[in-house]
C-alpha cells in the first residue's frame, strides 16, 4: 500500500422490485453488480446457482479523475445525486434502501472528516452510509465499470459544467 489510507466509494440500491437497469439508466451510471428480484441468482463468475434473488439490488463504483479526499468525494455524488431527488424519492417510498459503501484500507491510524451539510444530506436525500475498515490492501479491480465523477469546470474558462457521472 503507498499511503497511510486508500478508499473505495460505491452507491448501492436495494430495492424490493425496481428494475436495476432503470435506475442505472436514470442515474447515468454503469452499475458494476445489478440484479433483479425473481431473476435466477449467479456467482461473481456469473455460473448459476440455487435459487432466485429476492430483491432487486444495483451497485455502482464511485471515482474520480485523480485520488481526491473521501471528504471530497463523497460531497461530489451528494451533489450529484441531488439533482437525481425525485428517483431517490420514489425508490425509498416504494420499499428501497439506499447506501453509501465506504471501504477504507489503512496500515495505520488515520482519519478524515465528512462536514456535518453533507451527512444531512445524505439523509435529506435517504442515503445512509456504510464503513468497512480493512487491515488489508484495496482490491483492485478492472477500471472499465467505474463511474467517474468529473470536477467541475473552472466556470472563467467558459464551460460552466457541472458534476456529472458519466461513466468516463
Amino acid at each position: 500500500m503507498a499511503t497511510e489510507w486508500e478508499y473505495s466509494l460505491s452507491f448501492r440500491v436495494h430495492h424490493p422490485s425496481a428494475d436495476p437497469i432503470a435506475i442505472a439508466d436514470a442515474l447515468g451510471w454503469k452499475p458494476q453488480w445489478a440484479w433483479k428480484a425473481g431473476q435466477s441468482r449467479k456467482d461473481g463468475a456469473g455460473r448459476p446457482m440455487n435459487g432466485t434473488y429476492s430483491q432487486s439490488y444495483c451497485s455502482f463504483d464511485l471515482d474520480a479523475p485523480q485520488q481526491e479526499p473521501l471528504a471530497a468525494l463523497l460531497r461530489r455524488a451528494v451533489e450529484y445525486l441531488g439533482k437525481k431527488r425525485g428517483l431517490l424519492r420514489e425508490l425509498t417510498e416504494t420499499g428501497g434502501r439506499l447506501v453509501f459503501w465506504v471501504g477504507l484500507y489503512v496500515t495505520k491510524a488515520t482519519g478524515d472528516e465528512v462536514d456535518a451539510s453533507v451527512l444531512a444530506e445524505c439523509g435529506n436525500l435517504g442515503v445512509g452510509i456504510a464503513l468497512l475498515v480493512s487491515p488489508f490492501a484495496m482490491p483492485r479491480y478492472d477500471g472499465e465499470k467505474r463511474n467517474i465523477l468529473r470536477p467541475p469546470e473552472d466556470p472563467s474558462a467558459g464551460g460552466g459544467r457541472t458534476t456529472d457521472g458519466d461513466g468516463g
